[in-house]
């Protein structure tokens, strides 16, 4: 019985250092920060696909600020390919790739800048509405995705 309440007493012990370093380290989680992002732009550059980059802008959190000198650039673009076909020829597995890129600019000059890029495969409906609406639920997932990796990646900017 001693050596069990030993263990246990030193399972405990360890727990309560691990969790002390932990806290005193300064560790953040970026999750956590992701909403608090003090990026300020002049204003919004947008190239490509209209509609998703009005769906990512709006999930990314930033301040327009005339007295800013940053511009925003995104260029956001859709593709969706049929990756299997019946014998037929029919459609039986589309693959949905949505990429984004965003840069942020100080006057002309490009100070940082990724790529973003989400896909997603499924299979034909054979109901058109029902595939169509399957569609537009997958676009929104990618973009409420990248959109999250934007805003992550505005984090990992500020703290450098």
């Amino acid at each position: 019985i001693n050596k069990l309440h030993y263990r246990i007493m030193e399972k405990k012990i360890l727990l309560l250092l691990v969790f002390i370093l932990i806290n005193s380290c300064g560790y953040q989680s970026i999750y956590s920060k992701k909403n608090q992002i003090e990026l300020s732009v002049s204003k919004i550059e947008k190239s490509g696909d209209k509609i998703l980059n009005k769906k990512i802008i709006s999930q990314i959190p930033f301040n327009l600020n005339d007295n800013s000198n940053k511009v925003l650039v995104i260029d956001t673009q859709k593709q969706l390919d049929s990756i299997s076909k019946d014998k037929a020829g029919n459609t039986k597995i589309y693959n949905l790739t949505i990429t984004s890129k965003v840069s942020l600019k100080n006057k002309d000059k490009i100070i940082n800048s990724k790529n973003f890029t989400s896909s997603f495969s499924y299979n034909n409906i054979s109901n058109k509405f029902d595939l169509e609406q399957y569609g537009r639920n997958i676009e929104q997932n990618l973009t409420n995705k990248i959109a999250e990796e934007i805003s992550i990646f505005f984090v990992s900017i500020n703290d450098n």
